[in-house]
């Protein structure tokens, strides 16, 4: 299956076919986790941490972690022994830390969440230039922030959106119990009151193709940020380079192909000035995650993103790639 662009239309006021704005912002740890806190009058409904960690003799963890006010919700955590195999779930990750945390700032001035106990089963907590991600026996990460706050705005009269997103680079990262190193992401997700994200109109006809990802390469300049090209006007770049200046667009074009189970295949994104960005599979059989148990879920796939010219060894890689086939039209 397989996209191509489409035209503008006529729409009712107050609807810019869920158009984005985007940019960078400073970080602000402390605005972004006190529950009280909106941005553009519209109330914080979500945290989610994800990432990709690997070993040096291949072993891959990418986990997934929900936090909503001062609850962590939930933990995903995907595992592969290498890179032709499917990643899969941990059913032991379900034991993970489920409830109240304690929300303010730990012994080093760090602002976040932790469940108060000798030995704490989470944490996560962060300041203007670091992070610490804490999933007791599964992922234990500490994280330089590379770049600023990435953030999109969506105005619409009747879901309009915020969302920030944060990286953090994590050479001696613990997963399993093993050495590793990776990267992971920090998001932010504003709704208005009462909504979620999880059962919003963007993740329920909108979305159909998203990659958040980072690469590391040889000389040491890293490439991170995300390509969304959905329904409607939903599409941008948002990336951060620390060899060259940062790629803000909206409207971006481009092809997308899911294979015959619904996962990423392929992407190319021509963003002019910006180059031409590629989305390929880490390995032609590898890097997919379980499908989703509900009709309309995602599917999820690890994969790597870099210029399409690009020369230069990937020594890191980390390239979230989440479709949704049943809302994915390619005579859209």
């Amino acid at each position: 299956m397989t996209r191509s662009d489409r035209r503008p239309v006529t729409r009712s006021v107050g609807s810019f076919g869920f158009q984005p704005v985007v940019g960078l912002a400073a970080p602000d740890p402390e605005r972004a986790i006190r529950n009280e806190t909106t941005v553009m009058g519209l109330p914080l409904v979500g945290h989610y941490l994800y990432g990709a960690f690997v070993t040096e003799d291949g072993y891959r963890a990418a986990p997934q972690r929900h936090i909503r006010d001062e609850v962590a919700v939930s933990l995903f955590y995907y595992e592969a022994d290498k890179p032709d195999a499917v990643l899969a779930h941990r059913g032991s990750a379900n034991r993970a830390h489920r409830g109240i945390c304690e929300v303010g700032r730990d012994a080093d001035g760090r602002y976040g969440w932790w469940h108060p106990e000798p030995d704490p089963r989470f944490v996560f907590v962060e300041d203007t230039t670091s992070a610490r991600w804490r999933d007791r026996g599964f992922v234990e990460a500490e994280g330089t922030l590379i770049g600023e706050v990435m953030q999109y705005a969506i105005p619409d009269a009747e879901e309009p959106l915020v969302y920030t997103s944060r990286v953090y680079r994590c050479p001696e990262a613990v997963v399993d119990g093993r050495p590793a190193r990776g990267y992971f992401f920090h998001d932010e997700v504003y709704l208005r009151q009462g909504h979620s994200w999880v059962a919003s109109r963007y993740l329920h006809g909108l979305e159909s193709a998203w990659t958040a990802f980072v690469t590391e390469f040889e000389d040491g300049a890293v490439h991170a940020g995300h390509l969304i090209w959905s329904n409607e006007n939903f599409r941008l770049a948002l990336i951060q380079r620390t060899d060259g200046p940062p790629v803000l667009q909206t409207a971006i074009p481009g092809e997308v192909e899911l294979d015959d189970q619904g996962y990423y295949a392929h992407a190319r994104h021509d963003l002019g000035d910006d180059g031409v960005w590629v989305w390929r599979p880490i390995h032609p059989d590898g890097g997919r995650m379980p499908p989703s148990p509900f009709e309309d879920g995602p599917r999820w796939r690890e994969g790597l993103v870099t210029l399409e010219d690009e020369k230069r060894a990937v020594v890191v890689n980390n390239a979230w790639s989440e479709s949704y086939p049943k809302f994915f039209d390619p005579t859209s």
